[in-house]
């Protein structure tokens, strides 16, 4: 995979959800949801050009031959206005997507009429803690947090995704000296990671979807190298799909063999049809590893 920010093109994102909608039938309501929500995010990058964080060129070539990332994602400068048409057009296409949806969206629309009209305080509090003084928030205006959450994360990605792909497109940055777990980009950590001929590994983030050099046998999370530590379980009829499970921390990491399912790297759709991979470690008592499962 070319090691860039991923911009899938929306036509063949669309054509591989409606080949997953067919191979995996008890997944179609749920990439139905998806499919409209990727469809409102892929039009909006599609005319957002995009800003990005003042940083020169120097600090910028410093950071990556020192495995800094170049910016971070929790204090990432976001255009509240076109956040709050992106936000509304969201709420408007997913509004009968599911009995919650549908029970709470013309909540979220008439706070988004009065208290909500200020977003700025809440963007602020994404990624406070975890989250959770976003969630408290959420709570006392007599909001789904966990729903909220999720609908603010959903319109914020895509900004950062943009205005990523400015920074990443760099022609004097050497994207090959870096040798990190966690994205050069953002800092994010990997969403799902990709196996290709000859062994390569490339990880793509789980915030602004750029693809890197991921090193082998080293946990993503907690950086162990201990060989004996890392477990990989797979069925027999899915050999394309995988879990790395290190047992130091607890954490897994899903990875898509390409060299045993031939397919258009689609991350985001790789990472939905391979949720019961993620249904399978939690039964386990494995974990995924933290900014891979809020983000999307």
């Amino acid at each position: 995979m070319k090691k860039t920010p991923y911009s899938p093109d929306p036509q063949r994102q669309k054509h591989r959800i409606q080949e997953e909608k067919r191979r995996r039938p008890q997944y179609e309501p749920f990439l139905d949801f998806w499919e409209q929500l990727l469809s409102i995010q892929s039009a909006f990058l599609a005319q957002y050009s995009g800003e990005t964080p003042s940083i020169t060129e120097p600090l910028k070539r410093l950071k990556v031959k020192e495995g800094f990332p170049l910016f971070s994602f929790k204090n990432f400068p976001i255009d509240t206005g076109r956040f709050r048409d992106l936000f509304q057009e969201i709420l408007k296409g997913i509004r009968g997507a599911n009995p919650k949806m549908t029970e709470q969206i013309p909540l979220i629309e008439k706070w988004l009429a009065g208290e909500g009209q200020n977003l700025d305080p809440w963007l602020t509090l994404l990624f406070q803690e975890d989250g959770q003084p976003f969630i408290q928030a959420a709570a006392s205006c007599g909001l789904d947090p966990e729903i909220l959450l999720f609908l603010f994360l959903a319109g914020w990605k895509p900004f950062l995704n943009t205005q990523a792909r400015v920074l990443a497109q760099d022609p004097d940055l050497d994207w090959s000296t870096w040798s990190k777990s966690y994205c050069p980009v953002c800092g994010g950590m990997p969403l799902l990671a990709y196996l290709e001929e000859g062994g390569t590994r490339s990880g793509t983030c789980s915030v602004c979807e750029f693809t890197w050099a991921l090193p082998r046998f080293v946990c993503p999370y907690c950086e162990n190298k201990d060989q004996q530590k890392f477990h990989y379980f797979f069925s027999e009829e899915e050999k394309g799909f995988r879990l790395e499970v290190c047992e130091a921390c607890n954490h897994y990491l899903k990875i898509i063999d390409l060299r045993e399912w031939a397919v258009e790297p689609f991350p985001v759709v790789d990472d939905l049809v391979t949720t019961h991979l993620d249904l399978w470690a939690k039964n386990k008592g494995y974990r995924r590893i933290p900014l891979s499962d809020r983000l999307y």
